[in-house]
């Protein structure tokens, strides 16, 4: 009899990425006048760093190979390392890093 099972890491991150959705949804709604302000920012990297710890260890224990990344990760890092050198290129660049590292 074959199971068709998911790992451990795999279920919970079923259930992280809607409370993850669920929760930006509400960081933005119109009770705010700036809707990307820094709640959004903070939810956002929370929720990605605990998604990645949740992913790498769940890989680890369960000794499974990490996924590579998709097809579209390479041209994001290529636009995200050209905006890093517009930020280092700014009169600004205090400012400007701070906006590369929102979007990365």
């Amino acid at each position: 009899m074959q199971t068709n099972e998911q790992p451990l890491s795999a279920r919970t991150l079923r259930v992280l990425f809607p409370l993850f959705l669920l929760a930006l949804v509400w960081a933005i709604t119109p009770a705010t006048r700036d809707t990307a302000g820094p709640i959004k920012t903070l939810i956002t990297h929370w929720s990605v760093f605990v998604m990645a710890v949740v992913m790498l260890f769940g890989s680890l224990l369960e000794r499974r190979a990490i996924q590579r990344p998709p097809i579209v990760f390479w041209p994001i890092i290529g636009i995200l390392a050209l905006y890093a050198m517009a930020a280092g290129l700014s009169a600004y660049w205090g400012h400007s890093f701070q906006y590369v590292a929102n979007w990365g």
